[in-house]
């Protein structure tokens, strides 16, 4: 697991950095790869690289040079197919030389070219260089376990696993991008689609490939190379029995390290299936992790001991106090550029922080919600929104269910898909924006028009499959990418490779292929008509991942199998009461200096507002001011 950057001039052209300023861009970066660094230049390409060693630890130092001189590569990743791709290529002649795989990786490109991106199955970011065609290749996992940045200043194209070594180089901008920045305001996702919150800066998105032709200056390509799998009909004990496979598969291929590994276990049914496969696995001691502050106000801390001692775990718990995660969240900010998306990324830090003396790779459960529906509330509003114009108020149903939805949204005029979907998962929702944010802001960014194109563009990929299907895919491909980054953010911050066992292409795709009746399970109404989303989880007629449920509940305790989604609770409400300095140019640039004084008075009451703005006002006053 490492840190990666690259500087690619025109052909022809050196690189405008000096290899000291590289060097300085690369060490941004340090708290990714503590334990060796490199930098190779060629004609007209730097690549730089950090390294976390996690296989064959006398190997693998980067950047790698191919056979011949034509590729060189830098790589952030772990491949789980690693001896099936060596089999393969071997039979296509590669030989290998060590057991690290950035080797398999290289033998890849230089055997298949990009034919090879789709035969790798893990978690990665790759640059890669191909000095006889003059190509620069970048790559990311399906599903954007690892991030991939990129920005063009001057003449030079620049990538990098983080954005401060793209903000170090000598000519670029620190500039707010102000539709990326009100986009986050309501979904606490620092990217909108390809935008950052950088104006010029960019992040590859999940499964995408990107080509830059360095015989052309501005010619890049960015494709995607991965498609969402079709459902398939097939019935409840084939589906459970496929995913207990697959589970197990893929736990114990992200166990492989020749470094010690641990488990995050948060209390949750996620944390408590991987816990429960990684068990015969583990040699010596299953050491596990948990966060909570003092209080344990959403009951993690005693979930995970129920569950710990269940397995015998050794059982460590990083207690996140309100000093914690005032740190925690300057540190964050101030690290990464990016202001922090959920509020337990502080706990996730902790945790990070916490094992790293006895562990260097840990296993989290982030996935499994996305991809098996463990988020009933987005899943069953999006099916009101689509309901609310066929309900007929003529019946007695029909007039039961628009009462439900008007208790529940003040309103039974849901409006579209997209609108919808602000109103009901939305932070700062853009109805709000003309108070909170500057008259030409507001302008600018068209009234939120490039989120409502991004939204509706997500909702549009899947018109082919039923509502339910396609409203979890949106989910997936809008909620999982931020989570997944929060995960790797927290965990690379304090030098520790976060791993998904749930978030691996195998599974996804087999999740893809179940059944929507597999993985949500709905009851409608006594009276047969359909019921409002808050009305099925208060009357318990709503069930959620129920293939995980079913496959796991003779060997989990039946308090973890029955727990609702809960997400590493902490009472951020109080605790982020000290606001920050509003006085910055920048600031004041974007927000209204009134709306900002309301939230100073009572920042706790108005808190789903506090903290996406405090989170951005700190941003700005640290990297544009």
């Amino acid at each position: 697991m490492c840190g990666i950057l690259g500087i690619v001039a025109p052909r022809g052209r050196e690189p405008g950095v000096s290899d000291q300023q590289a060097v300085q861009m690369r060490d941004r970066m340090r708290h990714r790869g503590p334990d060796g660094a490199g930098l190779h230049r060629r004609e007209n390409v730097v690549l730089g690289h950090r390294r976390l060693a996690i296989r064959d630890l006398e190997a693998g130092a980067q950047p790698w040079i191919g056979r011949g001189g034509r590729w060189l590569l830098v790589y952030n990743g772990e491949l789980y197919n690693d001896a099936e791709l060596r089999e393969a290529l071997a039979e296509d002649g590669a030989s290998f030389h060590t057991h690290c795989d950035t080797e398999t990786v290289l033998r890849a490109l230089e055997t298949w070219d990009l034919d090879g991106i789709p035969r790798l199955r893990g978690m990665y970011a790759i640059g890669a260089y191909d000095t006889q065609t003059h190509r620069l290749i970048l790559a990311r996992d399906p599903l954007g376990i690892k991030p991939l940045f990129f920005a063009r200043w001057g003449h030079d194209f620049v990538f990098a696993s983080e954005i401060p070594p793209l903000l170090a180089h000598p000519e670029a901008s620190a500039r707010p991008n102000p539709a990326a920045v009100s986009s986050y305001l309501t979904t606490l996702r620092p990217t909108l689609g390809h935008e950052t919150m950088f104006s010029d800066v960019y992040s590859l998105g999940p499964g995408e490939v990107a080509v830059i032709d360095t015989t052309k200056h501005d010619d890049v390509q960015v494709l995607p190379w991965w498609t969402d799998a079709a459902p398939q009909e097939v019935d409840l004990e084939t589906s459970i029995e496929a995913v207990r496979i697959a589970m197990a598969d893929s736990v114990k291929r992200h166990l492989v390290a020749d470094v010690p590994t641990c488990l995050l276990l948060s209390g949750g049914l996620d944390s408590a299936i991987i816990a429960h496969e990684a068990r015969p696995h583990v040699h010596g001691p299953l050491r596990t992790w948990c966060a909570a502050d003092p209080s344990d106000c959403g009951g993690d801390a005693a979930h995970a001991q129920l569950m710990a001692d269940a397995l015998g775990s050794e059982h460590h718990l990083a207690e996140v106090d309100a000093h914690a995660f005032g740190s925690a969240w300057t540190e964050l900010i101030d690290t990464l550029a990016l202001p922090v998306s959920t509020p337990n990324q502080a706990a996730i830090l902790a945790v990070a922080r916490d094992l790293k003396a006895h562990a260097t790779v840990a296993l989290s459960g982030e996935g499994a919600d996305e991809l098996f529906a463990g988020y009933a509330a987005p899943l069953l509003s999006g099916m009101d929104a689509l309901r609310a114009t066929k309900a007929d108020a003529r019946t007695s149903a029909g007039r039961r269910y628009l009462d439900e939805l008007h208790a529940q949204y003040g309103t039974t005029a849901l409006g579209g898909e997209v609108e919808h979907y602000l109103r009901c998962t939305g932070w700062v929702r853009p109805s709000q924006k003309a108070a909170l944010l500057q008259p030409d802001v507001v302008e600018a960014i068209e009234h939120d028009l490039p989120l409502r194109r991004m939204l509706a563009q997500q909702f549009g990929v899947d018109r082919g499959l039923r509502a339910e299907e396609r409203l979890l895919r949106v989910h997936r491909r809008i909620n999982l990418t931020g989570l997944l980054q929060r995960l790797d953010a927290c965990t690379m911050l304090a030098s520790v490779e976060g791993r998904t066992p749930f978030a691996d292409a195998e599974l996804a795709t087999l999740a893809m292929r179940i059944p929507m009746a597999h993985k949500l399970q709905v009851n409608r109404h006594e009276d047969g008509g359909w019921s409002s989303g808050q009305r099925l989880v208060l009357d318990e007629r709503v069930r959620t991942k129920v293939v995980l449920r079913e496959g796991w509940a003779e060997a989990l305790p039946a308090a973890i199998v029955r727990r609702p989604k809960v997400s590493f609770p902490l009472p951020f409400e109080q605790w982020m009461a000290a606001s920050p300095s509003v006085d910055a140019p920048a600031v004041r640039a974007l927000f209204q200096p009134g709306a900002l004084e309301v939230l100073r008075a009572d920042g706790a009451a108005n808190w789903q507002t506090t903290w996406p703005v405090w989170n951005v006002v700190r941003w700005l006053d640290r990297w544009c001011a």
